[in-house]
C-alpha cells in the first residue's frame, strides 16, 4: 500500500501478475486479495457511528438500549477479513483534530482497534503465536517515523 495525505494505492502481486488498486478506505490486511476485501464491505453497509431507528418493524417498539449499536454485527475476530472491516470502518468515522501530534494519536488508537495480541491466534509449536510486534506510521513530509512495539 501507498499512501499519501490525499490517497491510497495497493500494489498487489498475486502469482505472475501485478494489480493496483485505488484504496478509498486506505487500510490493508493480509489476504485475500484486495478487490475481495472491498467486496466483502458490502456486507456491512449497515454499520453506522450512529444508532439507526428501528426498521424491523412498527408492530414493536425496539429499545435502544447502549450506546454504539449502530456498530451491531462489527466484526472482532482476528482473521484478516474481519480485521479489514473493523479497521476500515474505525478509520473512516474516527475523528481527529488537524494537528500533526492528533493526528498520529489516532492513527495509532485506529491500528489497536486491530492489533493481535500474544496468546490469541496459535500458529504452531514452532512458530508459537502471530501477534503484532510492532506498529508504525511516517510522515513523508517532515520525514518523521512513529512507532509503538509490543513491549
Amino acid at each position: 500500500m501507498l499512501s499519501d495525505n490525499k490517497e491510497s494505492i495497493v500494489v498487489e502481486p498475486v502469482k505472475e501478475k501485478v494489480t493496483i488498486y485505488d484504496n478509498p478506505t486506505s487500510v490493508l490486511t493480509n489476504n485475500p486479495t484486495f478487490d475481495k476485501q472491498l467486496f466483502n464491505l458490502n456486507n456491512f453497509h449497515h454499520l453506522s457511528p450512529k444508532v439507526s431507528d428501528n426498521k424491523f418493524s412498527d408492530a414493536l417498539n425496539l429499545d435502544i438500549y447502549s450506546r454504539g449499536m449502530g456498530g451491531l454485527g462489527l466484526p472482532g475476530d482476528l482473521s484478516s477479513m474481519s480485521r479489514f472491516v473493523k479497521v476500515a470502518f474505525t478509520k473512516l468515522n474516527a475523528v481527529a483534530d488537524s494537528s500533526e501530534a492528533s493526528s498520529v494519536n489516532q492513527f495509532f488508537h485506529i491500528l489497536k482497534s486491530v492489533e493481535q495480541q500474544k496468546g490469541l491466534c496459535y500458529v504452531d509449536e514452532s512458530d508459537g503465536y502471530e501477534y503484532t510486534i510492532y506498529s508504525s506510521c511516517m510522515n513523508a513530509d517532515k520525514e518523521i517515523y512513529y512507532y509503538t512495539t509490543y513491549k
